[in-house]
This record gives C-alpha cells, structure tokens and sequence, in this order.
C-alpha cells in the first residue's frame, strides 16, 4: 500500500502535516535487538501503519506491541483490514467499505492526530 501512503502524505503536507513514509517490506522482519533502535527515533511522534494485510497480528499490531514493550512515548495508528467477513467486491469497493481508502484514512488521521488544527485548515 505504499502508493496510497504516498498520496495520504501528499495531503498531509498540503495541510502542513510532516509525515515520512516507510515501506515496512524492506526492513520486516525486525531482530529483536533493533527493536529499540528503530522505536528510540520514533519516540514521541505520531505513527501510522497501513497494511493491506489483517490487522490483527499484522505489522502495525506487532508495531504497537514493540512500542508498548519498549515504552516509547508515541500515538499509533493502525490500518488494515478489520478481522471480520468482508463481501466480494471491487479491491475499491471492499477498502472504501472497511475504511481502508485514501479518503477515509486521511480523515482518520486529521481527527486522531490534528483534529484542534483540523478546525482552522
């Protein structure tokens, strides 16, 4: 899902939002003991994880459980699709419906993350 995380970030910066966004393929699995390094530079930030992958014991699970383990001070917010029946469909259909589209994930993160900045965008 990098492509949709790009386009989200692009809006996120038209709106003044400085995210960075990492392809999780390349550097998952992680070893244990680079756990900390990685979370230590992330520390107090906020995080977005989008997977098109379940959530549930998906990366941005196994993420947040990292962070928590390691107590790095940080919001994370996790995408992906919910551990539920999802009904056939177009792959746009289906994400628009569990919440999983551009759209949808860019409104997510303004109100989790900026939503007093939100008011006067």
């Amino acid at each position: 899902m990098i492509s949709p995380a790009l386009k989200i970030r692009e809006k996120l910066l038209q709106n003044g939002f400085e995210y960075t966004v990492v392809n999780a393929r390349c550097i998952s699995p992680i070893k244990e003991q680079d756990w900390q390094s990685v979370l230590s530079k992330l520390n107090a930030h906020n995080i977005v994880t989008l997977e098109d992958g379940s959530i549930k014991g998906g990366f941005g699970n196994n993420f947040s459980a990292q962070a928590d383990k390691w107590a790095v001070n940080s919001h994370i917010l996790c995408f992906g699709i919910p551990d539920l029946f999802v009904t056939h469909g177009s792959i746009d259909k289906l994400r628009n419906d569990i919440g999983l589209d551009e759209q949808s994930i860019f409104n997510e993160i303004l109100n989790t993350f900026h939503s007093k900045k939100q008011e006067t965008v």
